[in-house]
């Protein structure tokens, strides 16, 4: 009776193919991972708007509620002076120029003194032409201010993809309690 040989290993063939699935999982699965990556950058960059266009609101709605006088909108449609019960003047720009950290806009208070808060932070920045202010008055009918502006992540400060980028519209309409 003749022994076969027993062969062990594999062949030329059976290690390309093998290889070159491997190769091909590794480029879907690397793909994939590049995806989930740029949809949570996405996430959290639109994440950063809404909570800096959300605060820069609530922070302007609280003071022109509270406001003894009826608020005083510029002619510029860009600033509202709001005088508070202790009868110190407060100023909403939402176009002040941050000169410190790139001449960026960004929504600020300001206090008799010339002296500014901001509101927004520096990675988000006032769409040039978006801000825009008004006051109402009309008989009846307590003093109102509408505020509009649009912001967008500041592309200054991070180095995000073009996809990765957003733009979020913030508009309300607050109206004076003591009139």
């Amino acid at each position: 009776m003749k022994r076969g040989k027993i062969e062990r290993g594999f062949s030329l063939i059976e290690l390309l193919v093998v290889v070159s699935l491997l190769a091909i999982l590794a480029v879907l699965f690397s793909s994939s991972f590049v995806a989930i990556m740029a949809g949570s950058n996405k996430a959290q960059v639109t994440s950063e708007v809404k909570q800096n266009g959300e605060y820069a609101l609530t922070t302007i709605n609280q003071l022109i509620r509270r406001a003894k006088y009826t608020p005083m909108c510029a002619a510029d449609g860009k600033s509202v002076d709001i005088t508070a019960f202790d009868d110190s003047v407060v100023t909403i720009s939402c176009d002040y120029t941050d000169a410190a950290n790139g001449n960026i806009k960004r929504i600020a208070r300001g206090n008799n003194l010339g002296a500014y808060v901001y509101l927004t932070d520096t990675l988000v920045k006032v769409v040039d032409g978006s801000c825009k202010i008004s006051c109402s008055t009309a008989p009846a009918s307590p003093p109102g201010v509408s505020i509009e502006f649009i912001l967008i992540q500041n592309s200054g400060s991070t180095n995000l993809r073009p996809w990765e980028q957003t733009s979020q519209k913030f508009s309300t309409t607050t109206y004076q309690r003591n009139y």
